[in-house]
């Protein structure tokens, strides 16, 4: 197989539009399908009866919807949870061989989902828990992509994240051929084999051995460079105004993590070095909070949605949590899709700090809106604007992060720690569930107020990335002592 070993670099201008655009295309058709979850229940509630032989009478029943919550738990949780070992394998094989043993996963996932009804309702959960397993194997070999254009990065990144967030249709595409078309669920599963077929043969023949932007030889020197030179830039700008003669030359900027000793830039270094980092260990906390509020908001909406629907209209709660349910299930792709270009204006842009801080905004606004079960029910339709813009969003900013200021060579591994620790979190979910129909009757009132609280305290990470990390003590000029100017800003200026 050394006939097909590909470095990147020197690809033209069109193999890397349409490595791009695959990247894309993959990353849309199979790395969250799980996801969609909400859109596939009724398919296999009272179709495909998958675990109805738990029920004592006839489905649906708890014992039933219980064990599919379980399911969807398990997929959540792996998906997350087997980044870590994804990473490292991908960063030892490169995105070639994994993004090939992600589609033979996924092939496998399909076929168990296929052959449950016929053999046993345990293949949904290896089927549900493979597809899961799949997703972050092609996925996290696409991220790299990004590099493929380092100005445009992380308007790339934005797009396969927001792939990532609208591959939840897919799910909703099952449900709705069988529910309109007829068609069996087996079948469409059968059908769908084309795709990780497809991506083994692209992936073998045309994506990389190593990460694009791994290398010594890219373009790209990572975010706090570029923030450093920009600032750099303005005070050199000011300072020969002044007439103050400075070098010009934009030197590597140095990281004071431990008191007065830094160390150097982050971007592309040693694993170890990054990961003592509070830069990487304060996003990784982030990520474990939000990717447990989505999932729990995600995993659980219907059941809220029928609880307040119970409270304004019982007798036709049923049928108006079900409508609203699939309100929101077209609402969540197209917000995936539509929030792409400005979710990479604004990392592109605003930056990091700023982009934080709207996503702590539209967290608080969905979490709170969905707590207040006593408003009418169609005000949800704020939550689920809100939890769609949202999602991709989110996602799209932690690996906007990760990338840009710490690099592609451990990006496997970093991008697996952070979605590991969104794992652990995850894995409350139904511990959560359980409490709120047990506990508290299926009010979901006090699980919410809990999160609305956590929520306020992202505020924070913002103004931690906006006065630490880029504009202040933290970045230094490489030999240059840290004095203040006359505006008792730290001075950057190369005398």
């Amino acid at each position: 197989m050394g006939f097909m070993h590909r470095v990147p670099g020197g690809e033209s201008t069109s193999t890397k539009y349409f490595l791009a655009l695959v990247a894309v295309v993959f990353a849309f058709l199979t790395s969250g399908i799980v996801f969609g979850y909400s859109g596939l229940i009724k398919v296999f509630v009272y179709d495909v009866k998958a675990f109805a032989e738990f029920c004592e009478g006839p489905p649906p029943c708890h014992a039933q919807t219980d064990r599919l919550t379980l399911m969807y738990t398990i997929a959540a949780t792996t998906i997350s949870g087997c980044a870590i070992f994804v990473g490292m394998f991908l960063d030892y094989f490169g995105p070639r061989i994994t993004a090939c043993v992600g589609s033979i996963i996924f092939g496998f996932g399909l076929a168990a989902l296929a052959m449950a009804a016929h053999v046993s309702s345990l293949l949904y959960y290896l089927g549900y828990f493979l597809l899961a397993l799949a997703g972050p194997c092609i996925f996290n070999s696409l991220i790299c992509f990004g590099e493929l254009f380092p100005e445009s990065s992380a308007m790339i990144i934005a797009a396969l994240n927001g792939a990532f967030d609208s591959s939840a249709v897919v799910m909703f595409a099952f449900g709705q051929a069988v529910d309109i078309f007829g068609i069996p669920f087996q079948l469409v599963c059968l059908a769908y084999m084309v795709v990780p077929v497809t991506i083994f043969v692209c992936s073998l023949f045309l994506f990389p051995d190593q990460p694009f932007g791994s290398g010594a030889n890219s373009k790209n020197k990572g975010e706090i460079f570029r923030v450093w030179s920009l600032k750099h830039t303005k005070e050199v700008t000011r300072a020969k105004a002044q007439g103050i003669p400075v070098n010009a030359e934009v030197t590597v900027p140095l990281l004071n993590d431990t008191g007065d000793k830094p160390h150097s830039d982050i971007y592309n270094t040693e694993f170890t070095q990054q990961l003592k980092s509070g830069i990487f260990w304060s996003m990784t906390a982030v990520t474990a909070f939000l990717v447990l509020r989505v999932n729990f908001y995600i995993a659980t909406i219907f059941d809220q949605l029928l609880f307040t629907a119970k409270m304004q209209a019982p007798r036709s709660a049923l049928v108006m949590a079900n409508s609203y349910t699939a309100l929101f299930n077209y609402v969540l792709p197209f917000g995936g899709v539509l929030m792409v270009p400005f979710v990479g204006w604004s990392l592109t842009d605003l930056g990091l700090g700023p982009s934080f801080f709207l996503i702590a905004i539209l967290n608080e606004t969905f979490s709170i809106v969905s707590t207040l079960n006593w408003i009418p029910i169609k005000y949800q339709i704020i939550a689920f604007v809100a939890y769609s813009a949202n999602r991709p969003y989110l996602f799209g900013a932690m690996a906007a992060y990760l990338g840009r200021l710490f690099g592609f060579r451990n990006f496997g591994k970093l991008f697996g720690i952070a979605r590991l620790a969104g794992a652990i979190s995850t894995s409350l979910i139904s511990t959560l569930t359980e409490l709120a129909k047990h506990k508290f009757g299926g009010d979901y009132f006090w699980i919410n107020v809990g999160f609305d609280v956590a929520g306020l305290l992202l505020f924070i990470f913002p103004f931690y990335l906006v006065h630490y990390v880029f504009y202040g003590f933290a970045i230094r000029p490489k030999d240059v002592p840290h004095d203040e100017d006359e505006d008792g800003e730290p001075s950057t200026v190369l005398a």
